[in-house]
């Protein structure tokens, strides 16, 4: 096959981050609501004057990520998962939609079940998207738009989280009651008794476990030695009351 072929067969994947087309189809909602309207017409509630390559680009991308319906043809209308976002109050649900997006084009989908929360590196990455098909200027975009939307729809929060219990190797130990010579069997970090698997990093008088977020950071939790059952519930406890502080204030 030849390198023309190979790039006309490329898959298909959105060409702007998430993030600004859910901006640009709220403003056809606001515009519109869910009726049905002509392509050009919802070319300039989105911000364009005319029916340009630009434009056409960005309502392709509109509909890869789900944002957009083709009702007929030279039609288009915003989808109910927009006005479901615009309105709901509730976090989850909100943060769920997110998820929804982001698997909405077949190429990120299928890129987030590959590499789950860890990504590879950049040259890693570029370099499969380059044996997808794309040319090299390309496989870069392509790569700028998914990161900018995986960071934007904070995809791995929960994963995250939990792999900070999910991962830590040390046997959580029987904590000595406080009338002496009692104790309780310890629980595991998921909540069943005995080991769990994954290590951390040995510190002085403790461990330390890392926990990778978007974009490439790594935050770090050290848990002393001996860990207690009793201090792994009130330490996911103290971590599930500030994401819903935070998830509040948002």
């Amino acid at each position: 096959m030849d390198q023309d072929a190979k790039r006309k067969n490329s898959p298909r994947a959105p060409s702007m981050a998430l993030e600004e087309c859910l901006a640009r189809a709220i403003k056809m909602y606001q515009a519109e609501r869910r009726h049905p309207t002509r392509v050009e017409v919802a070319m300039g509630h989105i911000g364009y004057t005319g029916k340009s390559g630009a434009a056409l680009q960005a309502m392709a991308s509109l509909g890869y990520w789900g944002l957009i319906e083709r009702p007929k043809d030279g039609y288009v209308a915003v989808a109910k998962d927009v006005e479901d976002y615009q309105f709901t109050p509730d976090s989850k649900f909100k943060q769920a939609l997110l998820k929804k997006f982001m698997r909405s084009p077949a190429l990120f989908a299928s890129m987030l079940d590959q590499y789950g929360p860890h990504l590879p590196s950049d040259q890693t990455i570029t370099f499969e998207l380059i044996q997808r098909g794309f040319s090299p200027p390309a496989a870069g975009a392509c790569l700028s738009v998914f990161k900018k939307s995986l960071d934007f729809s904070n995809y791995f929060a929960d994963e995250t989280v939990e792999d900070t219990f999910s991962g830590f190797k040390e046997e959580v130990q029987e904590e000595p009651a406080a009338n002496g010579g009692q104790h309780v069997q310890g629980e595991g970090v998921n909540g069943k008794e005995g080991n769990v698997t994954v290590g951390v990093n040995s510190v002085a008088h403790g461990h330390r476990l890392p926990v990778k977020l978007s974009g490439g950071r790594t935050a770090w939790i050290e848990f002393p030695d001996p860990f207690y059952s009793a201090d792994r519930v009130r330490l996911k406890g103290y971590i599930d009351l500030h994401l819903a502080d935070d998830e509040e204030e948002m």
